[in-house]
């Protein structure tokens, strides 16, 4: 029975198909040489990486990054991020707001990004002379690797089943 059970147990383990890490590296404005940039994605333990730098949750100051939402299964991931900068020149202010969604699909490794761009302008004293809201959808041209999870437990597991033998 015990064997059974075990053996149940190890099984289940082993079949699920979850990501302990995902990375994809997207090349954006891929036709124009001028705009032409690549950022690099990894979403570990719950966390998502832009760049290397961690996006935190639901906080973050002007020029930074916040995550919204971060949603994973074994055939796609989806998170929603904000980000807010300002730009200062000779004539006033903008300041920039842009909520961006990713989409990624593990199964054909297609990448889609939508983004939400809302630019207030303000003059020199400060007010606020005008507001521009752009919306950009993207298809991405990415590399996309996964990684599966091996918790511990699966060792542990393994271990039990051969004591158990």
């Amino acid at each position: 029975m015990k064997k059974l059970l075990g053996i149940i147990v190890l099984g289940l383990l082993l079949s699920s198909n979850t990501y302990a890490e995902i990375r994809y590296d997207c090349v954006y404005d891929a036709n124009n040489k001028k705009t032409r940039h690549t950022e690099s994605f990894l979403i570990e333990n719950g966390k998502v990486y832009i760049n290397g730098r961690m996006i935190p949750i639901k906080k973050g100051a002007l020029n930074q990054y916040r995550l919204i939402y971060l949603k994973t299964s074994s055939s796609s991931v989806e998170f929603s991020y904000k980000f807010v900068w300002s730009e200062h020149g000779s004539d006033g202010k903008k300041t920039i707001y842009s909520d961006t969604t990713h989409y990624i699909n593990l199964k054909t490794n297609k990448a889609f990004e939508k983004d939400k761009y809302t630019t207030e302008y303000f003059n020199k004293s400060g007010e606020l002379i005008r507001t521009e809201e752009k919306m950009k959808n993207d298809i991405l041209q990415c590399t996309i690797t996964t990684n599966s999870g091996s918790s511990g437990i699966e060792s542990v597991l393994k271990s039990i089943l051969k004591a158990i033998n």
